[in-house]
């Protein structure tokens, strides 16, 4: 009867290009067909003399984030579930400039997402790393970070008493932030504390005294239709 085509570059992980073709391989579509190309596959090649050259660049993961490699960075260096795309060098600016819109708009790949609230997510991943080294030791103080509220079994959050650690960190003054959800998406809280401050090298040779925070506990709910987030019940867990 006719043929519908979506001309397009998936922005954003997820995004509906993104689902669609998923969609169309994991139930192995006939009538549909779909391709995905990098410019410089479809463009014709500069005239300049640079046009073979290349540059690695990594492709990034939901905790890492796309960038260029150095000439000194081997396949060892890489995060685990990084791969590297060969892009040629007349891009370069583009890719230094903004990496990810890049990476959407040159060579197809959907990034992580459109903005990213927080661009170094691997930054994340050594904090909490850090939190689990000897001399921090903090330890949970839930049994999980995702409280799956359908689950009858879980319930609300109950707090490890034996994990609190010092009595002199418990008694430090604790801030708390709640992002509040219902029955939709996931209900998230945090506290965080200063405990003491750490010496920072802001130059070379120059450095100075900055506040030392640790986040001891950040938890999510997961609420349903069924049974919807206890809102003042996670936010007395939270400040008692």
């Amino acid at each position: 009867m006719g043929v519908l085509v979506f001309s397009s570059s998936t922005r954003y992980t997820a995004d509906f290009l993104d689902r669609r073709i998923d969609e169309a391989i994991q139930k192995a579509e006939k009538n549909v067909v779909h391709f995905r190309h990098k410019q410089y596959e479809v463009k014709p090649q500069s005239t300049d003399r640079t046009s073979s050259k290349t540059f690695r660049l990594l492709v990034g993961t939901t905790d890492y984030p796309s960038r260029i490699l150095a000439d000194w960075e081997t396949e060892a260096d890489l995060p685990e579930g990084a791969h590297v795309e060969k892009v040629p060098e007349r891009y370069r600016v583009d890719f230094q400039r903004d990496p990810d819109a890049a990476l959407r708009d040159i060579c197809g790949i959907a990034s992580a997402s459109l903005l990213p609230f927080i661009g170094q997510r691997h930054k994340i991943l050594a904090a909490v790393s850090r939190g689990a080294e000897p001399e921090h030791r903090l330890l949970p103080w839930t049994g999980r970070t995702v409280w799956e509220l359908a689950n009858s079994e879980q319930g609300m959050p109950q707090i490890i008493v034996d994990n609190l650690g010092p009595k002199a960190a418990r008694e430090l003054p604790h801030f708390a932030h709640v992002d509040l959800s219902i029955s939709g998406d996931r209900c998230g809280g945090a506290l965080a504390r200063q405990n003491g401050t750490s010496v920072v090298e802001n130059a070379p040779g120059v450095f100075s005294h900055a506040p030392f925070f640790e986040v001891p506990l950040a938890i999510a709910l997961q609420p349903s239709t069924q049974r919807p987030a206890e809102v003042a019940a996670f936010v007395d867990m939270l400040m008692t």
